[in-house]
Order: C-alpha cells, then sequence, then structure tokens
C-alpha cells in the first residue's frame, strides 16, 4: 500500500509541489518582513519547476494509462498534454502580472494563492477519473476564480462580476452535483469505468434516470466551458476582472473542461465494441452539432456589437469554444488530437492580446476598444504584436490559428466521409462544417475592425505613447514568435498531439 501511494505521489508531483507552494506563500503573510516582499517570482519559479519535472515525465507517462489514488485520477498522455498547458497558462499570467504591476507586493501573497490553488484544481480536473474527483476539483478551480474575479478592490463592475461568477457558478454546481447523484444511484458506482451502463438498461431500453444524470453533468461543464445557454456570467466576469485574470479564465479553465469533457463523454458513449455505440455517437453528434454552432455563431455576433475590450474577447472565448466542442462531434481518441493543437495555439494568441489590454489600460486607464485609435503609430511594437495574435485567432495562414482551425475542420469532414451514403452523420458534418465556415467569416469582422482601429484611426491629441520595456519586448517577441512557430512546425506537434490523443482512454468493465 505505502509503494503504491509513493507510485501515484511521484505522478502527482507537480500537483504535490504546487500545493506545497501556496502552503509556504500562505504562511509567509504571517511575517511582516516577507509581507512586503513581491510573491511572484518566487511562484514563478514553483510554476517552472513543476513544468520541467512535468516535460520530464512526458516519456514515463504519455505512453501509458495509470489508474492512481484509487482510480480516482488517471495519469495518461492527454492529462499530462493538458497539465503542461495549464503550467504554461499560468507561467505567461503571472510573468503579465509581473510586468504589468498586478499584483502589487501587499496583495501579491493572495493572489499567487488563489492562482495557484485554482491551477490545481484545473490539472486534478483535466485528469479526473471518478465523478467525485470531477465535482471536487471543479470547485477547487473555481472557488479561487471567484475571488481573482473581483481582486481589484473597491471597484463596483469587479465586485458585481465576482457575485454574477459566484451565483451562477453555485447552481452550476448544484446541478452537476444533483447529476452525480443520479448516475451513481444507476451505476452504484462513480468510476468513469462505468458510465457505459448510464443511459442503456439493456440494448433494447433507455434509462430514464440515467441520461438525465448525464445531460445534468453536461450542464455543469456547459459552465465552465462558457457554451450557450450557459455562458451568462462570462462577459461580466472579464469585463469586471483584471485583464490579467480574464485571461487566465480563457485560456487556462477553457482548456481543463474540455480535457475532462472529452472523457466523460468518452467514458459515456461506450467502445466501438458495444452495442450501442453507434446510436450513441448520432445522440452526441447532434447533441454536440447543436450545442456548438449555436455557441460559435452566439458568440461571435455578439462579439460584433461590443465596445469594450475584454467583454469582445469574452465573446470570442465563447465562440471558439464552441468550435472546439464541434471537434468533438467523432468521439474518438484520434479526433482529440486536433483540440489539444487547437489549445496549444489559442494559449499564446489570447493570452498576448490581454497582457497588451493590460499594458494599454495602465496607460489609459480604460479598455474601450476606442483606446486603440492610432495605437499603430503610437505604439508600433503593440499594434505589431496584436495583429499578430488577432490574426492567428481568425485562422490566416501561415500563423497556429490557421492550422488549428483546418484540422478541426477535416476531423469533422472525416466523420461524414468514412460512414458512407448520406446517413445522418454525415449529414450532421456537412452541416457543423458550414456554419463553422460561415462563423470563420462573421469572426473577422470583428478581428480586422480592431486591426483597422490601430492603423487606420487617428489617435486622439491626449493619447500617450506607450513605453515597451525590454522585458516585454522579449515577452511579445516569445509569443509572437510561439504563434508563428506552431503554425510553422505542424508534423512535430501533430504527433505530439496525437500521441497525448491516442493514450485517452477509459477501462471499460
Amino acid at each position: 500500500m505505502f509503494s503504491n501511494l509513493l507510485r501515484d505521489c511521484q505522478l502527482a508531483l507537480p500537483e504535490l509541489i504546487l500545493s506545497g507552494a501556496i502552503i509556504l506563500f500562505l504562511l509567509a503573510r504571517l511575517f511582516s518582513t516577507v509581507r512586503r516582499l513581491q510573491i511572484v517570482v518566487p511562484a514563478v519559479i514553483g510554476v517552472a519547476i513543476a513544468l520541467g519535472i512535468s516535460i520530464d515525465s512526458w516519456s514515463e507517462i504519455a505512453s501509458r494509462s495509470q489508474l492512481a489514488f484509487g482510480g480516482l485520477l488517471r495519469f495518461d498522455g492527454f492529462g499530462l498534454f493538458t497539465r503542461i498547458f495549464l503550467l504554461l497558462a499560468t507561467m505567461v499570467t503571472l510573468l503579465t502580472g509581473l510586468m504589468t504591476g498586478i499584483p502589487d507586493r501587499e496583495d501579491s501573497a493572495d493572489y499567487v494563492t488563489l492562482l495557484l490553488g485554482s491551477t490545481v484544481g484545473l490539472m486534478f480536473l483535466a485528469s479526473s477519473h471518478h465523478l467525485l474527483m470531477l465535482f471536487l476539483s471543479a470547485e477547487m478551480a473555481s472557488l479561487p476564480a471567484y475571488a481573482l474575479t473581483g481582486f481589484f478592490k473597491g471597484k463596483r463592475k469587479g465586485s458585481e462580476a465576482a457575485l454574477k461568477y459566484v451565483v451562477y457558478g453555485s447552481a452550476a454546481s448544484g446541478v452537476m452535483l444533483y447529476g452525480i447523484s443520479l448516475v451513481c444511484a444507476v451505476t452504484a458506482s462513480a468510476s468513469f469505468s462505468e458510465l457505459q451502463r448510464v443511459i442503456y438498461i439493456d440494448r433494447d431500453n433507455l434509462n430514464l434516470n440515467g441520461l438525465i444524470g448525464a445531460v445534468l453533468i453536461f450542464v455543469g461543464l456547459g459552465f465552465k466551458l462558457a457554451i450557450v445557454p450557459f455562458h451568462f456570467w462570462g462577459p461580466d466576469a472579464f469585463e469586471g476582472a483584471p485583464a490579467e485574470v480574464a485571461g487566465f479564465l480563457s485560456v487556462a479553465s477553457k482548456g481543463a473542461a474540455l480535457a475532462i469533457t472529452a472523457r466523460f463523454l468518452l467514458a459515456l458513449v461506450g467502445p466501438y465494441s458495444f452495442e450501442n455505440a453507434y446510436i450513441n455517437m448520432i445522440v452526441t453528434g447532434i447533441v454536440l452539432g447543436f450545442t456548438g454552432t449555436l455557441t460559435a455563431t452566439f458568440g461571435n455576433l455578439m462579439a460584433l456589437k461590443q465596445t469594450n475590450l475584454k467583454r469582445l474577447l469574452a465573446y470570442s472565448t465563447i465562440a471558439h469554444a464552441g468550435i472546439m466542442l464541434l471537434a468533438m462531434i467523432p468521439l474518438q481518441n484520434r479526433a482529440m488530437a486536433p483540440i489539444l493543437y487547437y489549445l496549444i495555439g489559442y494559449l499564446p494568441a489570447n493570452l498576448g492580446i490581454f497582457a497588451a489590454i493590460a499594458l494599454i489600460r495602465n496607460h489609459m486607464n480604460s479598455e474601450a476598444i476606442s483606446t486603440l485609435a492610432g495605437l499603430g503609430t503610437r505604439s508600433p511594437a503593440i499594434a505589431a504584436a496584436l495583429t499578430f495574435f488577432l490574426l492567428s485567432l481568425l485562422g490566416l495562414p501561415p500563423l497556429v490559428g490557421f492550422i488549428t482551425k483546418f484540422q478541426i475542420f477535416v476531423s469533422i469532414y472525416e466523420m461524414g466521409a468514412l460512414t458512407g451514403g448520406l446517413d445522418l452523420l454525415k449529414i450532421i458534418s456537412i452541416s457543423v462544417l458550414v456554419i463553422a465556415g460561415l462563423n470563420t467569416a462573421i469572426g473577422a469582422g470583428y478581428y480586422l475592425k480592431l486591426i483597422k482601429y490601430m492603423y487606420l484611426h487617428e489617435s486622439p491629441p491626449e493619447a500617450p505613447k506607450i513605453p515597451l520595456h525590454l522585458g516585454y519586448q522579449i515577452f511579445f517577441a516569445i509569443l509572437v514568435g510561439t504563434v508563428v512557430g506552431l503554425g510553422i512546425m505542424i508534423d512535430p506537434v501533430t504527433k505530439l498531439t496525437r500521441l497525448a490523443a491516442n493514450s485517452l482512454e477509459v477501462i471499460w468493465k
């Protein structure tokens, strides 16, 4: 038993390192001398150590799938890839805050503790193999996020956004917990290995209680993904939160939620040897196709009329969540590889935009779209970096956003092509491709609008020039280089994502 526990702790070493760092930072608040220090720097070091250990364990974990802690967690290449993604997102968020001065020295311990606490929850969420662990890790990730949303003291919008986030989050958690109780009542187990018995009593009879439970769990996951109609918290939370926090929510929270949604749906549908798997694929294909297209279309249309940068990006994030949900329609291991590529390409572009917004906020005390007017003249380096990030989110080649969307569209097309004949799955795939293509065109409306503001609108006379010190220059150069490099080095990244996706499995009983 001790040897198994030691092995499990080694598998979860990055999470344990961050947990230990959280305890140290909490204890640091007890000492007045340490309290005045900037805690973000040691936090970056702790995240870097956890990231290094995760990368070093790739060859060991990616090649096989291992259950740990009594079956609560599953460590595999898919979860490890998501873990690395989350640690990278956390590091970029911490570095952004270090350069923008959010948080200050007095609040740095609180900020870092909340951010790392949410990261640990998201890491456990992405590796969950048990419904109880799914719920606990989702709450562990959400509670610090509520506090981070209202981190700006005395700002009414931040407090209001945090309150709305708490209310909606609590309701979603209650719905998910009720769904978990129904599923546990049906299967007498909360393990993902038993989920294929949730929907069907036998080959001819549906289990209504199990089906309702599965739907309610999906509702809870939909809240984390901010898909329509569970998106209400997103725009208000993004607008009220600091730009640094909004960027973290838009990237890290989405990545972990997509990972656990993939695990849950694959476990629910069952393997292809399961006699009802094809029927399940059609049902889930219809649900995911309708939800994903509705979410992408709604997010893009609402983004067109926004005047606040963070609110616009909130609806952009909702639209991207819809596209990534569409990628799950085939519900096969290999179909999850484009999602991983999408996430790793989405990270530098989205976090780079939010970092630029934070920098503009510090100098202009505003986050309105109008603050971008004449930015190409006042601050050409920031404008150039923003242009790369926006064009990548749009999907313009040779940037990474193009290849990520292309891979998702190919995956959906192949699902329809493999069915042979004009059956329901083929109709779904064709319809989804058409709507996804139209959404890309709609997205061009607001991404290009921001670029137009930077280069074709005159700068207001009172608008200051925004200096870019060396740290920010290096920071933006790395992010821009990543956006370009990931769009060019397609084969190496694709091999990594396929290896990670192929390890995604559930041991069905």
